[in-house]
């Protein structure tokens, strides 16, 4: 019976109390170049409104299975090399897409 058991392992306590390490924060690496912060800023702060239209439409066949079509048109930004401007690619998505849900399974199809 007492091979089946590991042997007990005991923690070792150190004496000498633990000195917490002081960070030099004018000193921390940057993670993005200084001539692109403009740009980094401007694209995790702009609003999320757009020029165009979106249309989704959802439909439930039955109580497991469901259909799905999605469509955007309008434009797609993209920065410049100049930080005022922004260049404005005009795009169209559609995206069909299937569900079937079960209590013991649940599938998600989508084609662009």
């Amino acid at each position: 019976m007492a091979d089946l058991f590991p042997p007990l392992v005991t923690a070792q306590i150190d004496d000498k109390p633990k000195v917490d390490e002081k960070v030099d924060y004018s000193n921390l690496p940057c993670p993005v170049p200084y001539e692109e912060l403009h740009r980094e800023a401007y694209m995790s702060l702009k609003a999320d409104t757009f020029e165009g239209l979106r249309f989704d439409f959802t439909k439930g066949l039955n109580q497991k299975f469901g259909l799905c079509h999605s469509v955007m048109m309008g434009p797609t930004e993209v920065p410049s090399q100049s930080p005022d401007t922004t260049i404005k690619i005009p795009t169209a998505h559609y995206e069909f897409g299937a569900n079937y849900i079960d209590p013991k399974l649940m599938l998600i199809g989508r084609v662009m």
